[in-house]
């Protein structure tokens, strides 16, 4: 009996790798999405799909940068930053990252957190 019950187990280990890598593939999928969405200007369509792409992996760096930009160019400049600070909780040490945000406190006329913000960018780079 022992025998079935290891390759009942080592079957699930595969089967549990076999839906992460496909968890992971329609995360990368989302973000294109969001991406193509974005290039192509339709910003609903590019918000829901980042906001997919967090559903599967709330820490995804691409979903929450793309969305900053997305608010951004849309000068929502309070949006743009709650998701650049979530990038950065998720990687703190991404220079790229605090670049942006230090950029969009400029765009938002923060100025004091601006500068803050690129002093941590280049610390990062």
């Amino acid at each position: 009996a022992a025998p079935a019950t290891t390759a009942v187990t080592a079957g699930g280990g595969q089967q549990n790798q076999l839906v992460g890598r496909l968890g992971s593939a329609v995360e990368a999928a989302w973000v294109k999405v969001g991406a193509l969405s974005d290039l192509m200007d339709d910003h609903d369509k590019a918000v829901a799909a980042y906001e997919y792409a967090l559903r599967h992996n709330p820490f995804n760096i691409q979903s929450l940068t793309g969305l900053a930009q997305v608010f951004r160019k849309k000068e929502n400049w309070g949006k743009a930053n709650e998701f650049l600070q979530r990038a950065i909780k998720a990687d703190p040490n991404n220079g790229e990252t605090w670049a942006s945000l230090a950029y969009t406190y400029l765009l938002g006329d923060d100025l004091q957190n601006a500068y803050t913000a690129y002093q941590h960018a280049l610390f990062h780079l």
